[in-house]
């Protein structure tokens, strides 16, 4: 068992953008991806998830060929989103 540990960022969970979160780990998505139920996920999620299921996390519904398909637009708003949130931290530092 590997033991996270939290490291520390300028934002609470409930600051985080619902559309930046995986609905699997209900954390802020580092590599998103969208799967064919039509629903974003972090990637290394989805793929534990679809070593041990053949259904979608989100509709229970089985998925014959599951398709994972990157999302660098959604990506690159959640890295701006991260870089803001870390630059106002350091604004209020400073004041």
């Amino acid at each position: 068992e590997e033991e996270e540990e939290d490291e520390f960022v300028p934002w609470k969970d409930d600051d985080i953008p619902d559309e930046f979160k995986c609905p699997i780990s209900l954390e802020i998505m580092m590599d998103p991806v969208l799967l064919n139920d039509g629903f974003y996920y972090d990637n290394e999620c989805i793929v534990d998830w679809l070593q041990q299921h053949n259904r979608s996390p989100m509709t229970n519904l089985t998925i014959e060929r599951p398709r994972i398909t990157r999302d660098h637009v959604l990506r690159a708003k959640i890295q701006e989103w991260i870089e803001s949130q870390w630059e106002l931290y350091h604004e209020q530092e400073e004041n």
